[in-house]
Order: C-alpha cells, then sequence, then structure tokens
C-alpha cells in the first residue's frame, strides 16, 4: 500500500493501476442581477449559469441541478 504524498502516488509507475475518480461538489454562487422582478432575476441567473457551461465541460466538470437558494434585493 502506498502512501500518500500528495498528487501524485509515491508507487513506481509500472506498479499503478488507473481509476476514474468521480466526485460530486457542491457550491453556492452568487450572481448580481437586473431584472424586473424576482421571477425574471431568477431566470436570467439560470440562463447565465448554464451559457457558462461550456467552459466548465473543457475543465472536466459537468453541470447537474441548479438549484435556487434564494433571490434576495440589493440596493
Amino acid at each position: 500500500m502506498s502512501k500518500y504524498t500528495g498528487t501524485t502516488s509515491a508507487v513506481d509507475k509500472n506498479y499503478r493501476s488507473k481509476f476514474m475518480v468521480n466526485f460530486h461538489v457542491e457550491f453556492l454562487k452568487s450572481i448580481p442581477v437586473a431584472a424586473l422582478n424576482k421571477e425574471e432575476a431568477q431566470e436570467i441567473a439560470r440562463q447565465r449559469i448554464i451559457q457558462k457551461q461550456k467552459g466548465m465541460l473543457l475543465s472536466g466538470y459537468h453541470l447537474g441541478d441548479v438549484e435556487l437558494i434564494s433571490v434576495e434585493d440589493r440596493e
């Protein structure tokens, strides 16, 4: 058994096996939006996130559920 030493295995590369490791990562992102009302603000923000998915896919991420947490007035 190898001892974890960072971002690569400490074992010689001839003895390593390959693995695909999947993660579910959650994060919160706040987006300032100018809109007529909260419903429109929610939809505009959702569309902005979906449009940015191409860059995330190229980085190895897949956009899953987009869950609304809250829509707040800001001045």
